[in-house]
């Protein structure tokens, strides 16, 4: 989720106690995030269309806002994308805002820390694995996706971090699950690929799971691409690799 701006008022506010949220920073193969693991706010006693709001500072970001639903509707599953790196020096805020657009701050808890290195929300865990000749792997099964990497790679955790490893596989691996997504979603029984659904969704891309969709191969990867686009732009892949390979060549 990208963080977006709006004007605030900070007027009669509540204070959300410690112990009603948690916050946990994560990351897999597609980056580093926060989740929002707890959110007890029913007993504030505020509207249920108030919309809760995480805000993150950070030192190398700046200043970032991700809205998350209202009181009565939390998306707990809605990742917050932040740079592993940063996410245990990041200062965190939860509000409480007052729908219609007004910015009230009904309700608020400052100065949260993540509780970072936990694998809550992981949709891409990384796996050292023996793959023999291949250099990474990406295995879809019913539990879910999961990106192997050789584990005779020298200095393998290194380079599935590299830009060069982000630019040139990771786009390729979500087109792949995109369409695995797609044969997946007969039933929305299927977690894992609800999960992935959802994912998608925030990045601006859903799909009818209808049979005609199914049957339609061409719309199927068009679809796939599309999504494998919009992540690759997202992250900023080919701008990262392209000027560090200019800083490499001057």
């Amino acid at each position: 989720m990208k963080p977006v701006s709006a004007n605030l008022n900070f007027t009669n506010r509540k204070k959300i106690n410690r112990d009603q949220v948690r916050i946990s920073g994560n990351s897999d193969a597609l980056g580093g995030f926060f989740l929002l693991e707890k959110c007890d706010l029913d007993q504030l006693g505020l509207p249920g269309d108030s919309i809760v709001v995480v805000e993150a500072i950070t030192q190398r970001f700046g200043y970032s806002r991700y809205e998350l639903g209202t009181i009565a509707s939390v998306s707990m599953a809605e990742r917050m994308e932040m740079n592993a790196d940063c996410q245990e020096s990041a200062s965190l805020k939860i509000m409480v805002v007052e729908s219609g657009g007004t910015g009230k701050i009904l309700a608020s808890a400052e100065k949260l820390k993540a509780i970072v290195g936990g694998k809550s929300g992981s949709l891409l865990p990384l796996v050292l694995m023996p793959l023999e000749s291949l250099v990474w792997r990406l295995e879809l099964k019913d539990d879910g996706a999961e990106l192997q990497i050789n584990d005779r790679l020298h200095d393998a955790r290194e380079v599935s971090g590299s830009d060069w490893f982000s630019a040139t596989v990771l786009p390729e691996v979500v087109y792949r699950v995109a369409l695995w997504v797609i044969a997946s979603s007969i039933s929305d029984e299927h977690v894992p690929s609800r999960k992935w659904r959802q994912l998608f969704k925030q990045w601006g891309h859903e799909f009818e799971a209808t049979e005609d969709f199914r049957g339609d191969l061409e719309q199927c990867e068009n679809w796939a691409e599309e999504v494998a686009h919009r992540f690759s732009r997202r992250q900023g892949f080919f701008d990262s690799f392209n000027r560090n390979r200019e800083q490499e060549g001057s």
